[in-house]
């Protein structure tokens, strides 16, 4: 059980630092972009302002979504025998469309934030972009964390478990 675990830590860590990669690549397309960037103090704040608005709208309750989002993969599942060798796999792409578009509202207050610094430098104003960057990122976390167990066909038995992130964190 042990070096299961250990393995999908692993196989997290790896999957953690390609998304990141992605990501960073997608943030610096976007932040060159200069239709897409505020230019002014007042327009990263409505930048960071609706970015938020729209990630409380998605995700009022961090563990709800999560349960939501697993409820939605698991429904998926092809109906097998519990005799069955083969491990059982469903949609995936519904928890990468949670990720991607949480992966978009990631960007967009992160470009905020960003062009707050470069305007200001760490002010109140740049704190409290961070804090809504460090919301949505820690969503995404465990996002990743069940898209990872899913990818593998593990995510039900972890759920079942409570092995989770997003179980453990409560």
């Amino acid at each position: 059980m042990l070096a299961q675990r250990e393995r999908r830590i692993q196989y997290y860590a790896l999957e953690r630092i390609k998304h990141q990669a992605e990501n960073k690549h997608k943030h610096y397309q976007r932040e060159n972009d200069s239709a897409a960037s505020p230019t002014t103090l007042g327009d990263c704040i409505q930048v960071l302002k609706d970015a938020k608005d729209e990630f409380m709208g998605t995700v009022s309750s961090p563990r709800r979504y999560i349960e939501n989002i697993v409820h939605e993969f698991v429904k998926t599942l092809p109906c097998e025998p519990e005799d069955s060798v083969r491990p059982r796999s469903g949609d995936i792409s519904i928890i990468e469309n949670a990720l991607s578009s949480l992966d978009e509202i990631y960007s967009t207050a992160r470009l905020g934030m960003d062009t707050i610094e470069e305007l200001c430098g760490v002010c109140v104003e740049w704190h409290a972009a961070n804090e809504v960057c460090l919301a949505v990122l820690a969503v995404l976390t465990l996002l990743e964390d069940v898209l990872c167990l899913a990818m593998r066909a593990e995510l039900v038995e972890a759920a079942l478990c409570g092995e989770l992130i997003y179980q453990q964190s409560s």
